[in-house]
């Protein structure tokens, strides 16, 4: 459950204290407060945001829920989590709305064949150029190398962004790929070079 939560320009936005709350509930919360680089109980604001995907989990269900990301929002800065989404004017609406994020969790796997799944899933040139249109500190490659969903191998996804890096000349620093466990030093947009809006 979500205690003061507010609908707000089409988003859906919670406060996420931790007190008061059951043991799985705070240590949930207490992922999102980790995940923005607070310590404690600073309040966090998450807000549903749009994504560009169909939805459905059974037949006869197609696109009838919503489908989005999230963005936390803190003292520490603004963090993006696209979750599953192909190409969209949505990147350049979060920026709009949130300001550039500090960091920016783009999928850059199962993008293969893309005929199929370009409307679903960015592949890695598209997670380049959302990172740019959002104007990120940092961006991190999410969406690939666990399980094979579509038809690009496991280790695609990595070479691609990085031919889409040097092709669109964004350093290798600002759009990482951790492996599983490897801490991300993200550091404060003030410390970076602003990107302008495309």
């Amino acid at each position: 459950m979500v205690d003061r939560a507010t609908d707000h320009r089409g988003g859906t936005e919670a406060d996420a204290g931790l007190a008061g709350l059951d043991h799985a509930e705070a240590e949930r919360r207490a992922l999102l407060i980790a995940a923005a680089g607070i310590e404690g109980s600073a309040p966090v604001r998450v807000t549903f945001v749009p994504a560009q995907h169909f939805s459905g989990r059974g037949m006869g269900d197609r696109n009838r829920t919503l489908w989005g990301g999230f963005v936390i929002e803190s003292g520490a800065g603004v963090v993006y989590f696209a979750g599953d989404t192909g190409r969209g004017s949505h990147f350049a609406a979060i920026r709009e709305r949130f300001g550039p994020p500090r960091l920016a969790l783009l999928p850059i796997g199962a993008y293969r064949p893309r005929w199929f799944m370009a409307p679903v899933h960015l592949d890695p040139r598209d997670a380049v150029e959302a990172h740019l249109a959002l104007g990120a500190g940092t961006s991190a490659g999410i969406h690939h190398g666990t399980i094979a969903l579509a038809d690009d191998g496991c280790d695609e996804p990595l070479a691609d962004l990085g031919q889409a890096l040097q092709a669109l000349d964004v350093p290798a620093v600002r759009f990482v790929t951790p492996t599983f466990g490897q801490p991300v030093d993200v550091p404060a947009l003030s410390s970076l070079v602003a990107v302008p809006p495309p």
